[in-house]
This record gives structure tokens, sequence and C-alpha cells, in this order.
């Protein structure tokens, strides 16, 4: 599999929690939204040889708030893409909203003239004390009408994100409960649920700083992973990624191939790129990604990865998913560094931390998820 990743620098707000690349829209930056679409055409048209004609299987576009451009505009660059590499007729083609954008009209116009097949919808939360903590600009009305406006519209493959443990709203508990009843009576095929991270940088990581925020304890956090995983797989989700869940056929295949290795293209200001033997990306700073790609200057940083490197990667990323680290592979491809580690997995295995699939890998245990950061360091040689 390979994927194209579309970074949408632009929201209307900054979330306090939010530690990822974006400018918030005023009338001293709409400017920039023209002349960062037309940056963004040009920088697919210089990427057009990354892939060495691999077949496209998936695109993304993500942000920032991808939902800030109209459904045209979307199009537009879909069309780019399609022009330039070999997307599959039946490529999964995700688009990040916001529940506060997510309009009737637009909708329509995405399913219309667009060949976005599968929504991410930012829902965070479906209990509006949770929102406002958050300094998110939907409140819980908005959530609940952006899912069944998608689906009304003809989307089926439509996945919500969820925020848990957040400090300074209702119990975090009763926030889960109502959340999860929420989320099955709308039978959604895709979940993420992610931990609160408080990131140095954001509102919140001020906040913790000047001790006005106080974040919920690691043993709470646990126990809410822990009712959360074994409530969705009790409804017959599959757990297939540390903060991910879906119905059989629903997996995030753009996400999953960043899980397991495949190559990706990533355009946009502070997108990553990788391939294989490099990783590539751009800086986090729209004026200068726009000087740049106007001398057709692309990837302004580079990152030739060292067979240790590669090693720890496959680590990382395959471990957090269900399918596990494939020793077998490790023993042809890094016969050393696997020999540094075996020892350590088989105690890993002894203290219920992983155990064998049925494929016959090591994957994480609950108990193993929980420390999941942990245990992956340990490993890393």
């Amino acid at each position: 599999m390979s994927g194209i990743y579309v970074h949408i620098p632009f929201c209307k707000s900054k979330c306090y929690y939010c530690d990822f690349y974006s400018i918030v829209l005023t009338s001293r930056t709409k400017y920039l939204k023209d002349e960062f679409l037309s940056a963004l055409l040009r920088e697919l048209e210089l990427q057009k040889n990354f892939f060495a004609h691999r077949q496209i299987d998936t695109i993304y576009f993500g942000g920032g708030t991808p939902s800030l451009f109209s459904a045209r505009e979307i199009n537009e660059i879909l069309e780019k893409i399609f022009s330039l590499f070999p997307v599959r007729t039946d490529a999964e083609i995700t688009l990040e909203v916001n529940p506060d954008d997510f309009s009737v009209e637009f909708a329509r116009a995405l399913k219309r003239i667009t060949p976005v097949n599968r929504l991410s919808i930012g829902v965070q939360s479906f209990v509006d004390k949770d929102l406002q903590v958050l300094g998110r600009r939907h409140d819980a009305h908005q959530a609940d009408s952006a899912v069944i406006t998608a689906q009304d519209i003809g989307f089926q493959n439509i996945s919500i994100d969820f925020i848990y443990g957040i400090p300074g709203s209702v119990d975090p508990f009763y926030s889960m409960e109502l959340n999860l009843s929420k989320f099955y009576s709308l039978h959604l095929p895709h979940l993420s649920a992610y931990t609160l991270t408080i990131e140095p940088e954001t509102v919140f990581g001020k906040w913790q700083r000047m001790g006005k925020l106080k974040p919920i304890d690691d043993d709470t956090f646990a126990r809410l992973y822990e009712t959360i995983t074994k409530s969705l797989i009790g409804h017959d989700y599959l757990h297939y990624e540390i903060s991910n869940y879906a119905k059989q056929g629903f997996l995030s295949g753009h996400n999953f191939s960043y899980w397991t290795g495949e190559p990706y293209l990533g355009v946009g200001p502070a997108a990553h790129s990788f391939g294989g033997d490099y990783r590539y990306w751009n800086i986090a700073n729209i004026e200068i990604y726009l000087k740049e790609i106007s001398q057709n200057k692309t990837h302004q940083h580079k990152e030739k990865l060292s067979e240790r490197d590669k090693f720890n990667e496959y680590i990382m990323t395959h471990l957090r998913t269900y399918q596990g680290i494939d020793t077998e592979y490790l023993k042809q491809n890094f016969s050393t560094y696997y020999q540094n580690i075996s020892q350590q997995i088989e105690q890993f295995e002894q203290q219920g931390f992983l155990y064998r699939n049925k494929q016959g890998n090591f994957a994480l245990t609950m108990r193993g998820k929980l420390i999941a950061d942990s245990l992956i360091a340990e490993l890393f040689v």
C-alpha cells in the first residue's frame, strides 16, 4: 500500500490541547489560503515521481481543519493527485471534518462532486462540558447532527474521535459512559479514542505550568482505557491499534499503512513523508513553505534511516497493532539486533505483557497496552 497525506494548515481557532501545526484564519491571514492551495498543487507536481509508479491506495486530508476548504477546492486537489499518480479506482479517500463546518450543503457537495468516501469527524465528546474544557467550537448537538447528516447524505465509512480523561470536566467515567452509549446508538463502524496528552506548547501546557490545570492520574487513565476497550470488544469492534477500534472491513487503511511501514507522501507545511530508506518532512511554517515551493524546492528536511533506525521503527509501529511483531522477519532482516532483544521478548511474554497471536507474532496483551510506550522503549537497540 502507498498513501498520500494532505495537510491543511488552517483552523478557525486553536483548541487548548492541540499540538498539530496550524494557523488561525483571520482577516490578516486569510490571503494565505489561496496562496497555499496554489502551492500545494505545485508541490504535488514536484513530487510526481516520489513513488516510482507505485499504486496509490489511500489519500487522507488532515490538519488543521480540511473542512474549511470548499468541496470544489477539495476536488481540485484530488483531480491534481489523480492526474499525477496511479490511484486505485477503489482507493480509500478520507477527509477530516469538524462538526461546526459540516453543513448539509457542504456534505451534499462533497458527495456529489468529490470521490471522498470516508469521513473522520472530530467529535471529541458528546458532553458539552467536555467540549468547553477542550476549547472546541462545536457543542454536543452539532456533533450529533454532523454524524447524522453524513449518514443521511450517504456516507457509510465514518469514524469519530473521542478524547477521554479530560481534567476539570464532569466525572471521567460518567462522561465515557455517555459517549460510548451515544456512539453505539449511531451505529458507526470506527472509533479513535485517545487519552488526553498535555503538550508543553499548548494552552493546556501553559495552564499546567501555572498550576491552573491538574492532569488526571495514570491509574485513572488506565482504568478508563481498559473499560473502553472491553466495552468496544464486547460490541464486536476489532481493537486493531492501541487507540483505534473498527468493525470488520472498516479499518483505517491510510493510518494502518503508517503502522506497517508502507511508503507515503505528505504534502503541505509540517507534513512528513516516508520512502523506505529515508524520512522527509516539510517545515512547520507556512510563509517559508510558500517561499520554498515557489522556488521549486520540496522536503526541506531529510533523514537517512540506519539499519538500527529501521529495526526500532518496526518495533515501535508494529507492536502498536493487533498484528504484532514477526520474529521470523526480524531474524531474517535484523538478526544481530533481534538477538539483543529475544530474551527480553520472552520475559515480557512470561510477565503477561505479550502473547502469541494467531499468526504466531508477538502482540500486546491488555496489560501490555497499558504500558506500551515503556515496553517499546525497552525493546529499542
